[in-house]
């Protein structure tokens, strides 16, 4: 996958959203190096919880941990 950092990020972003349509559940996918730091890291896992929360309300809290830890497995 081609792109900047941000383009990248931001087409699993959508896959992340998208898993919560239906209840399925995300599914990680490798992606190339970014460069990421590790605050860069801690703040996109960070948001990611608060909008899972959101997103997966109806969902119990193993179920919101699992689909953050498989988003941030796409780049850790």
């Amino acid at each position: 996958m081609a792109g900047t950092p941000q383009r990248v990020l931001s087409t699993f972003l959508h896959s992340f959203l998208d898993s919560s349509r239906g209840g399925i559940p995300f599914h990680p996918a490798p992606l190339p190096v970014l460069g990421l730091s590790e605050g860069d890291k801690q703040c996109i896992r960070d948001r990611s919880s608060i909008m899972a929360r959101h997103l997966f309300a109806d969902k119990s809290e193993e179920f919101i941990h699992a689909q953050v830890r498989k988003f941030m497995d796409t780049y850790i």
